[in-house]
């Protein structure tokens, strides 16, 4: 999986500034034919790393994506960009590839804070992602 804010892919791991990580990234996977995927983005670190109260934190849903071609799949829960305010925190990328035939209902999901993406995949028979990485950006950047 690559994920691109701007021209070029982050490392994963890599430290990104808030603005340039406040639009929603080009992701890019070798999605087989006849496949769909659903793509999550997370924090684990809100409110801060050393409270993590929140956790974990939506920051993106994107369902029934075909083929690899995240545009055309179906948004559940609009993309927002990371907003740290206290310490580092990380922002996890898990894609889960759909099961033959299961197409996640046209919904809205709005609840952010104290998001599970494990439970929510499992509701969802998504089983375990097939692909992860993350970025970390700091709080007053």
């Amino acid at each position: 999986m690559s994920i691109k804010y701007g021209e070029s892919a982050f490392k994963d791991g890599q430290h990104l500034g808030k603005a340039q990580a406040a639009r929603a990234p080009t992701v890019e996977f070798a999605g087989a034919a006849g496949k769909r995927h659903t793509l999550i983005m997370v924090d684990p670190d809100a409110p801060s790393p050393d409270n993590p109260a929140m956790r974990e934190w939506l920051h993106w849903i994107v369902a029934n994506i075909p083929g690899g071609d995240v545009s055309k799949g179906f948004t559940v829960t609009e993309y927002a960009g990371p907003t740290p305010p206290r310490g580092t925190h990380r922002y996890i990328f898990l894609l889960y590839e759909q099961p033959e035939g299961v197409l996640l209902p046209a919904k809205q999901h709005e609840q952010r804070a104290k998001f599970h993406a494990d439970v929510w995949a499992k509701a969802h028979q998504l089983g375990d992602p097939v692909a992860a990485c993350f970025f970390k950006t700091a709080a007053g950047e």
